[in-house]
């Protein structure tokens, strides 16, 4: 029972020696909640996640999860602009939104892809311009969603999307290519797990990554996290 009690103690005061770091995104960013779980980790990430955010509502102050504003309010209360700041959005772009605003509108889905990726850096470029140079973006994770999948809240909420898995891969590919680029163009750190999650027989995600609950869309925690942090350290 002491030994349980050190342990905790330990855990909640190798925090406050951490440096800190501040994540903001969808709900994939859990992954770095989960991070701070793990006390042999360097870093302590203070998340701020707000579920179905887009990278093209980086542009929309009036978005219906209001995670502009969400996000403006909380860089604004970020005194030291030392500090290191990570984004990690797309996902719902690539899974969803630009499928679906491609269909509604008769667009190129190339066209929706350029409209996230300008978003996205909209927004980075406001961050910058407050001061901040210590940005790093993770890579959109690649699609867990099956082919005909009506099983899973996610999976039902996009049912209306015709994309194949395949289709939705290919483009979460090419949507963090253009990241990379971007990231390039401003000197800033680009983490890409594409080459790690992709199984180059089947180019889709990895089976070990998918989520061992069929319902959840998001990727196994411990095996993401475990490469999230590999990759982030090697960043450092």
């Amino acid at each position: 029972m002491k030994l349980a009690r050190l342990g905790n103690v330990y855990a909640a005061m190798s925090f406050i020696f951490k440096k800190k770091k501040f994540v903001f995104g969808d709900s994939h960013t859990e992954v770095f909640t989960f991070l701070n779980s793990k006390v042999r980790h360097k870093f302590y990430y203070d998340v701020s996640w707000v579920g179905g955010a887009t990278a093209v509502g980086m542009r929309n102050p009036n978005s219906k999860t209001n995670s502009l504003k969400i996000f403006r309010d909380k860089i604004g209360n970020i005194k030291n602009k030392d500090s290191g700041l990570i984004f990690q959005l797309g996902e719902v772009d690539t899974g969803f939104v630009i499928w679906y605003r491609s269909q509604k509108y008769n667009e190129p889905v190339s066209k929706q892809l350029n409209q996230s990726v300008n978003a996205y850096f909209e927004f980075i470029d406001y961050v910058i311009d407050k001061g901040f140079k210590n940005i790093t973006i993770v890579s959109a994770p690649l699609p867990t969603i099956l082919d005909n999948q009506d099983w899973g809240e996610i999976a039902n909420l996009r049912k209306e999307i015709i994309a194949s898995q395949k289709e939705r891969t290919d483009l979460t590919m090419s949507y963090n290519k253009q990241l990379s680029l971007n990231c390039k163009k401003r000197g800033i750190s680009f983490i890409n797990c594409d080459d790690f999650l992709l199984d180059k027989e089947t180019n889709l995600i990895k089976n070990e990554f998918r989520n061992k609950d069929k319902n959840n869309h998001h990727l196994d925690i411990d095996k993401y996290s475990s490469l999230v942090e590999k990759l982030l350290l090697s960043n450092v």
